[in-house]
């Protein structure tokens, strides 16, 4: 496959199997990261399998989007998320999901009983979204949230700590970019992408912001998530009557 140049987290999954980022890591954050300059093979996976099968007559499914707090006022589905299905003692991944481009995950072959369910997704907390699930009957009503992690390693996105600055990485990108930022105040925010006649093609954050480092996502889609061709398009950060803007170049 092709890929823009950058830094990547790969993850390879299969039916019957534990998904697993490279590195042998089913959780992203220790997970090894691939940078690409150049033509590179030898990227292998050994994929664990399940330790055991379901085979029960129940499903299990919803939804994730993204929770609404101080942090990030944003509320948009979570795409590409692994969400696992554990058992509440002992944690072992008894079975996975992947959720869609509107954030849905569908689990089916579930046994009566109760289950722990948790989520990982790059850039995104690692959370237990419901401790103990009591599974009687099938259910396709489930809503969770997930936050962004607001981390941002120095050595890797280039932003100092309090200064009023904003980033992107990968760039070029294709499938999704992180656009990091940083307020040096406590300050409403307006975090908006603009395509090159000066269009707001999509709004990724709007409202009261903590001083810090933020990371938001953006998937080269609209606000209703339509998708963009590719092309250039502009990430704006307006705070404090100031703002600064990094062009972002989408390919596909």
């Amino acid at each position: 496959m092709r890929v823009p140049g950058g830094t990547y987290y790969l993850l390879a999954f299969h039916p019957g199997y534990l998904p697993e980022f490279y590195g042998c890591e089913h959780i992203w954050e220790p997970a090894c990261r691939v940078i690409v300059e150049s033509d590179i093979d030898n990227v292998d996976f050994a994929l664990t399998p399940l330790v055991r099968i379901l085979m029960g007559r129940l499903f299990f499914g919803g939804r994730i989007v993204e929770g609404d707090t101080s942090m990030m006022k944003t509320d948009i589905p979570v795409s590409g998320a692994e969400i696992f299905i554990m058992n509440p003692n002992t944690e072992e991944v008894l079975s996975y999901a992947i959720t869609d481009q509107d954030g849905y995950f569908y689990f089916d072959n579930l046994d009566v009983g109760t289950y722990k369910v948790g989520a990982s997704k790059p850039f995104y907390r690692f959370t237990y979204l419901e401790p103990y699930l009591s599974l009687a009957a099938s259910r396709s009503d489930a809503l969770y949230r997930m936050w962004r992690y607001t981390g941002i390693p120095e050595n890797e996105a280039g932003v100092k700590p309090l200064r009023f600055s904003i980033v992107a990485y990968p760039n070029p990108f294709n499938a999704q970019v992180a656009i990091a930022f940083s307020i040096e105040t406590d300050a409403e925010i307006k975090l908006d992408i603009f395509d090159i006649t000066g269009k707001v093609v999509r709004k990724l954050g709007d409202g009261f912001y903590s001083k810090g480092n933020y990371i938001a996502l953006w998937d080269g889609r609209t606000d209703k998530r339509g998708e963009l061709p590719s092309g250039i398009y502009f990430a704006k950060l307006t705070a404090n009557g100031r703002s600064t803007m990094v062009k972002l170049i989408l390919l596909k």
